[in-house]
């Protein structure tokens, strides 16, 4: 009873006190009043903080956007030349010039994306994920890329695997794709867990939508229904399907552990040995190549592929042997050869052999000859003075490549470079540059037109042709040629 009224009499002080506490509010609204505008100033003033914050940040994102698009424009030249190697596979030359650019503009996302892309080309992995990882967000990054040259740069073991993982995440891709990535390096250090998770997945997702689960499912299904139980063998398939998805490092090293048990596993030192190379690591390609051959020494392709490989180490003495061996035994793309034992002479600056190898790759009359196959042949040889050549594969070209200005315009110089031309000479020249004009102007072409009006003493035109050449010569392919011809133009003007 005592313990009921005790509660009873708490329940009144606590009416009471909210009765009481009612009473005040209503008998000082000023004081209410007053609360909440302070607190709604405090507010107000907050956002209206956070707004000039977020203002202040705008202007000055956009500030540095138009000064990084003002300084570009500035560097356009440049950037166009970097493009034009670039697009004509000379990366160092390329590389050289988007290095410029980055001095000015160091964050330029396309730029920074272009110098990884080079890197990447080239197999220097560990130079294409640090300019890929500045531009990580950005979207015209090639993610694909950025991912393989972080693997192929950090390698994968037990002890990184972790942050592999996440730094995999991190980057805006389907969560298809993160599977397929995070799953895939699992296998290089703990394979039997990499193909439960993959089957799984399998189990769950029939149709997979990229083309490398794709392929991976199609190797999982040959997995299970290959009727040799041998683990090794049937792990070639999963292999297969990382080398054909252009995984390299994952299928090198699913590739090491299936020849650590099965050594002379033919498919699978092919897989070694071009994941090798494709990832850099040309020791590690020389090795297997050259075991593939002891067992097929007469291989054309492996023979191919192994002069790639000394190419790459920079050893073309050796480079020469096994191109010629894939020669004779018959490879089947010789037009490829036959332009790479040229690139190997003049590599080697042993030019009289590259104009050899020229003759004996156009002596071919291939289909698969191009304009630069004849053009390269050519100027060669008109500036080690052989004019003859020079003329029989400027005619061979002119009836395979009518429409092309080139063959055109090195008529016409072969001819300006003669002293004492008639005026049928000249009449002939004309006439060739005026074709050539017609179809494009290049800086071929507008220095044989400045060489022509200098012999017809047309000095003002001369200069402005052999100037408007030396801008065009972007590769500075003629501008040794052309600084003679001005040298030339101006002691004649002077002399008369």
């Amino acid at each position: 009873m005592i313990k009921k009224i005790g509660i009873i009499l708490v329940l009144l002080s606590l009416c009471i006190a909210v009765i009481w506490f009612t009473n005040e509010i209503k008998n000082n609204p000023k004081q209410q009043t007053n609360t909440s505008s302070l607190d709604s100033e405090k507010e107000l003033a907050e956002e209206k903080k956070l707004e000039e914050e977020k203002e202040q940040f705008t202007k000055e994102e956009v500030q540095n956007k138009v000064s990084q698009i003002k300084k570009k424009m500035k560097l356009k030249e440049i950037i166009s030349k970097a493009n034009m190697y670039f697009d004509e596979d000379e990366y160092m030359f390329s590389l050289i010039e988007f290095q410029k650019v980055l001095k000015e503009v160091p964050n330029d996302e396309v730029t920074n994306i272009k110098v990884g892309d080079i890197y990447y080309k080239i197999h220097k992995y560990g130079k294409a994920n640090e300019y890929y990882s500045k531009v990580k967000k950005a979207k015209s990054l090639d993610k694909d890329k950025a991912i393989l040259s972080l693997i192929n740069d950090k390698g994968v073991s037990k002890e990184n695997i972790d942050e592999l993982t996440k730094k995999i995440n991190e980057f805006d891709i389907s969560e298809e794709k993160k599977f397929y990535y995070t799953t895939s390096i699992i296998c290089v250090v703990d394979y039997s867990l990499c193909r439960d998770k993959f089957q799984k997945y399998f189990e769950k997702n029939w149709s997979p939508q990229s083309e490398e689960l794709k392929n991976l499912q199609r190797a999982f299904e040959s997995f299970k229904n290959f009727k040799n139980n041998d683990l090794y063998y049937k792990a070639a398939f999963i292999t297969g399907a990382f080398f054909e998805n252009a995984f390299y490092y994952v299928a090198l090293k699913t590739s090491e552990q299936i020849l650590g048990q099965k050594y002379n596993y033919r498919p699978i030192m092919e897989i070694a040995a071009k994941s090798s190379y494709e990832i850099g690591d040309y020791i590690s390609a020389k090795k297997y190549l050259n075991d593939i051959k002891k067992i097929d020494p007469n291989n054309s392709e492996m023979s191919y592929f192994l002069a790639r490989v000394y190419e790459k180490l920079n050893d073309k003495n050796l480079a020469l042997v096994q191109y010629k061996k894939a020669l004779a035994d018959n490879y089947k793309d010789q037009i490829d050869i036959k332009r790479r034992i040229v690139f190997l002479f003049f590599e080697s600056k042993d030019y009289k052999k590259m104009l050899y190898a020229f003759d004996d790759l156009l002596k071919t009359k291939s289909d698969k000859l191009n304009i630069n196959d004849y053009s390269l042949a050519i100027y060669y040889n008109i500036i080690n003075d052989d004019e003859q050549k020079a003329n029989l594969y400027i005619d061979q070209a002119i009836e395979k490549f009518p429409k092309s200005e080139l063959f055109y315009g090195y008529k016409a110089w072969i001819m300006l470079e003669k002293d004492n031309l008639l005026d049928s000479d000249l009449k002939e020249i004309k006439e060739n540059i005026d074709k050539a004009m017609a179809i494009k102007r290049n800086s071929l072409i507008l220095m044989a037109n400045g060489i022509y009006e200098l012999k017809m003493k047309n000095y003002e035109k001369a200069i402005v042709n052999l100037k408007s050449a030396y801008g065009m010569d972007k590769s500075g392919e003629y501008k040794e040629k052309i600084d003679f011809w001005l040298q030339k133009v101006a002691e004649e003007r002077n002399n008369n």
